[in-house]
């Protein structure tokens, strides 16, 4: 991992935090958070090894960790993502649907046994259904943060947005990726570990230049 600044420790020493310091951790943190999050995707493939409990555990930990550093910043803005898909959805006879459905959007047919008692073989009967195709969405919002030299989302839920950040511009963006990093260029989980203790105390100092005086 990345070796902590000797002026970073000398800081947290005088109960200092820099927005230099601060922004490291915030993407220290959240890298690891990535990382845990491919692993854990990694592991739910994998069909003899599954860790992909431990590993969202740890994703949510460094969430945390960032949720408290992100706490000395104000978010600018509010950035919606809407994210577009097409799935797959059963379209039962007796459904209005099912008689207008052309046979160029059906991708199959099939039938399913429906039951109409206790006895699930002896009474019932089948049920036709086609399978098409359906456009959906999805609609995420994140915080927008800003640091010296870098930005950062947290995620919050559409009725927050009216609660708690009515002041805050609403921008739609395209979907962004994100991805992990190599831990050997992030600072520490114990070097963010003590920023974040600090924190927690309320007794810092923060300096929003580049360097502390």
């Amino acid at each position: 991992m990345a070796v902590t600044p000797e002026e970073y420790k000398q800081h947290l020493r005088n109960n200092i935090i820099t927005m230099e310091m601060l922004e490291e951790c915030l993407y220290s943190c959240n890298k690891r958070a990535k990382n845990c999050r491919d692993k854990a995707r990694a592991y739910r493939r994998n069909t003899k090894y599954d860790y992909s409990g431990k590993y969202t555990d740890m994703k949510e930990e460094h969430y945390k960790r960032k949720e408290i550093l992100l706490s000395l910043l104000e978010p600018i803005c509010i950035h919606k993502v809407v994210k577009r898909f097409i799935h797959r959805v059963r379209v039962y006879e007796g459904d209005p649907e099912y008689e207008m459905l052309k046979h160029e959007d059906v991708i199959y047919y099939g039938e399913e046994w429906e039951s109409d008692g206790e006895d699930y073989e002896k009474e019932g009967k089948t049920i036709q259904f086609k399978v098409t195709r359906k456009n959906g969405e999805t609609v995420l919002y994140f915080l927008y943060y800003e640091t010296l030299d870098g930005s950062f989302h947290s995620p919050i839920l559409q009725e927050e947005i009216s609660e708690k950040y009515g002041n805050l511009e609403v921008i739609e963006i395209e979907n962004f990726e994100t991805y992990g990093e190599d831990i050997e260029d992030l600072l520490s989980v114990q070097f963010c570990d003590k920023v974040i203790n600090l924190i927690q105390t309320k007794n810092f100092t923060l300096v929003e230049d580049r360097e502390a005086s």
